[in-house]
């Protein structure tokens, strides 16, 4: 990880060049997002003679930015005065890629790249708390029927191929503002915020119709079993998933009967 030593002189101007640090400078390859925290934490630090260390997006010579962190500390003379500041950088760009990465494992299904049920429960306990607050959200469970039967025929490499076709039919079927999750095998869960329940209907119909136009396409006879529960703020999140749950199964019995 390379790292380079650097001084800088006081923003008072006794020392002399701090005006060169803030023009054509140092901070001239600070990306403009972050520019102004660092002039905050570096005049802040300055000013007080104080140690910082901070990150930020750093131009290469190349022009592609990369994540640095800085860290200063007040540099003293042999009879005490102050003359700058001297500290390192490091390149931090890979380590920040990978947080990044394990943060989105950690909340999104690794095959489909959905939401995972995790990050599903905890946005339903958020629109629940709105829904005390007169905003209406709807939990939607849904679950692939005869969905084996691509695993069967064609392989379960070929059959995730689809599922991921499934996820991405369903989540060009809702709004942006809804969130589509996958819990794991062929179940998922939609959450509608600020969907009215007269408007549940229409989008349970595009959602079976964006699966079996999905199957059709593969050659396979695939459907969509679904059930809703309504977020009114008088019961709890996981009350109303267990409710769609339970109707998700009852309308699954109710196809395996016809």
């Amino acid at each position: 990880m390379p790292n380079t030593m650097q001084m800088r002189s006081d923003p008072s101007g006794r020392e002399g060049r701090f005006e060169d640090e803030v023009g054509e400078g140092w901070t001239a390859g600070v990306h403009p997002e972050d520019l102004e925290s660092c002039l905050r934490v570096w005049t802040g630090s300055f000013a007080s003679r104080a140690p910082f260390e901070m990150e930020y997006r750093l131009r290469r010579h190349d022009g592609v930015y990369r994540w640095i962190r800085d860290f200063g500390r007040p540099l003293d003379g042999p009879n005490g005065e102050f003359l700058g500041y001297i500290g390192a950088c490091y390149h931090i760009t890979d380590l920040r890629q990978m947080a990044e990465d394990l943060a989105h494992l950690a909340s999104h299904d690794p095959l489909t790249g959905l939401a995972n049920r995790h990050a599903f429960e905890d946005a339903a306990a958020l629109a629940n708390s709105a829904a005390r607050r007169g905003f209406p959200a709807t939990v939607l469970f849904a679950d692939l029927d005869r969905f084996k039967q691509a695993n069967d025929r064609f392989g379960h490499e070929y059959g995730d191929r689809v599922l991921k076709e499934i996820a991405a039919a369903l989540r060009a079927a809702v709004r942006d503002i809804d969130l589509v999750a996958r819990f794991g095998g062929d179940e998922f869960g939609i959450l509608l915020r600020g969907q009215e329940p007269d408007a549940v209907a229409e989008v349970e119909g595009r959602l079976r119709e964006a699966v079996e136009h999905t199957g059709r396409q593969h050659g396979l006879d695939i459907s969509l079993s679904t059930g809703s529960a309504i977020m009114d703020g008088g019961r709890s999140a996981s009350q109303v998933l267990a409710e769609a749950d339970d109707r998700m199964y009852q309308a699954k019995r109710q196809r395996r009967e016809r």
